[in-house]
């Protein structure tokens, strides 16, 4: 990374610039193993823009490690569902994306759009006390950033998140071994009240959202907003 080893190994820098997703403490050892879907329901006010998201641990100390990390440029956003995995209740796990021109798909400004990133492959266990984060960001530099083309049609505008009880944005994550079968834990970012919850495939919960009144959470020139984070240190 180019701000040092400091930043690499605690996001809570970058977190500043983000939108981030965080869950309530596990009371035991939780494994997660396996690839991991971020889905997100987003407005952009261009043809195109940039998503990258991360999935951290945050320890008790208020440090947010890394555990994994995937981008998508939103015109790429077309899914090849035969090479791509679903978990039981249809929600991709793994999508594999076309990344080709021609299968580009310029977005229409204004409108809702649906994207899914997928995270790299990763094996991690949240020690008790540890919470799960979700953030996710407008760009990832150096790590990822939009082809040249590509970025002069996002024009680096804001980029929104739509809030939706019929749309919900999630995470869906291979926890093993959780010993709830229907609650992980209740989550709160900007504002929301978010229910992790498990999907109908048993090893597999995923992180839904309630809407809130504005109906949409956003950021400008580019950059994602975080908004407050209840019990967040």
């Amino acid at each position: 990374m180019v701000l040092g080893a400091s930043c690499s190994k605690d996001s809570r820098f970058q977190e500043a610039e983000g939108l981030t997703f965080t869950g309530e403490a596990v009371t035991e050892p939780t494994s997660l193993s396996g690839p991991i879907n971020v889905h997100l329901e987003t407005v952009l006010d261009a043809t195109d823009g940039f998503w990258a998201a991360t999935v951290n641990d945050v320890a008790p100390d208020g440090t947010s490690t890394p555990i994994t990390n995937g981008a998508l440029t939103a015109s790429l956003r077309a899914v090849d569902d035969s090479k791509s995995t679903r978990s039981a209740n249809g929600d991709y796990s793994e999508p594999h994306h076309y990344l080709t021109i021609d299968t580009r798909q310029p977005v229409v400004p204004g409108e809702v759009t649906a994207v899914d990133i997928n995270m790299l492959p990763t094996d991690a266990v949240l020690q008790p006390g540890h919470r799960l984060r979700v953030d996710v960001y407008a760009a990832s530099v150096p790590r990822y950033l939009a082809l040249g083309p590509m970025l002069a049609d996002s024009q680096l505008k804001p980029q929104h998140i739509e809030l939706a009880a019929d749309r919900p944005s999630f995470v869906n994550v291979p926890f093993v071994g959780v010993a709830d079968p229907d609650w992980i834990g209740g989550v709160r970012t900007c504002g929301l009240a978010d229910v992790l919850r498990r999907s109908s495939d048993d090893r597999i919960p995923t992180l839904r959202r309630r809407p809130r009144s504005s109906g949409r959470t956003s950021g400008s020139g580019g950059r994602a907003a975080r908004g407050p984070v209840p019990g967040k240190p």
